[in-house]
């Protein structure tokens, strides 16, 4: 009896884990098109925005690693690094929707 708990348990198993691994490379959707996004080239605008954000995240370490760290200026740095990331993604909406208006012309 418990040899054949165990022989259907290990067979739940392995058909559980058959049905996990995943050979179609499109997500699970054998249907669908895959999806070719391109990325598109940095900016110099979009550089210093990384580097701004970089910078930010470096003064946010360096305080860290005092022992007494100043928590109203990690906040503030904190804050600054979400307003950076907030109008580059802005700004990244602003060029898909642009993007997909050009597409969206008759040629």
């Amino acid at each position: 009896m418990n040899k054949r708990i165990f022989s259907i348990g290990i067979l739940a198993l392995s058909l559980g884990m058959t049905g996990m691994a995943n050979p179609n490379p499109n997500n699970g959707r054998p249907n669908m098109p895959k999806r070719n996004f391109q990325r598109q080239a940095m900016t110099p605008e979009m550089q210093k925005q990384r580097i701004a954000i970089e910078e930010k995240q470096l003064a946010i370490k360096k305080e860290m690693i005092k022992d007494k760290p100043n928590w109203t200026q990690i906040e503030k740095l904190n804050r600054e690094i979400a307003l950076e990331h907030a109008s580059a993604k802005t700004e990244r909406m602003k060029q898909m929707k642009e993007n997909m208006a050009n597409q969206a012309l008759p040629k």
